[in-house]
């Protein structure tokens, strides 16, 4: 699954992803079309819900987790998504202006997705020195407990993230 698939240039790098996670209509409608008339199903959605009931090998968020809304939302879904054991890949950004997000630390950064059930298993930086491709295993499933004080669990036990976002 890539999530944030925008008009499907990764698809014809990577032909053996089949899923894709749009909230774009004009990309996700150019995502679905395949010159080699593959069939890809693009879900309409953001990467903090993205409409999948499926569960996945592999989730791929490549050039686009630093603009999510709420990246600890979208590490939540990836973990829901991804089957034990899975590989998470995404990028981080530390110069973009455009981003929303912006990784100074690349450690930090790694440390703080630990917390959501996933640890590193290879790291690579690109030439342009600014951004750094990381790739995690799905250890466990992300349980809010992990995060919370213990003094607040007993007040939050049926906590569920927001997941209502507008699509356009």
């Amino acid at each position: 699954l890539d999530i944030g698939c925008g008009s499907g240039t990764i698809f014809k790098v990577l032909d053996t992803i089949n899923y894709g996670v749009e909230p774009n209509s004009k990309r996700r409608l150019k995502a679905h079309f395949d010159p080699n008339n593959c069939y890809r199903f693009i879900y309409t959605g953001w990467g903090e819900n993205t409409g999948c009931d499926l569960r996945f090998s592999t989730v791929l968020c490549w050039g686009a987790f630093c603009f999510m809304r709420s990246p600890m939302e979208v590490l939540i879904e990836v973990n829901r998504i991804l089957i034990k054991d899975g590989v998470f890949i995404l990028d981080i950004n530390t110069k973009s202006n455009l981003a929303i997000i912006q990784t100074v630390d690349a450690d930090s950064f790694i440390n703080w997705v630990g917390l959501f059930g996933f640890s590193l298993i290879e790291q690579r930086k690109f030439e342009d020195s600014y951004r750094v491709a990381l790739a995690f295993r799905k250890n466990k499933d992300f349980d809010y407990k992990d995060l919370l004080m213990p003094q607040c669990i007993g007040d939050i036990n049926n906590y569920n993230p927001k997941r209502d976002w507008y699509l356009k």
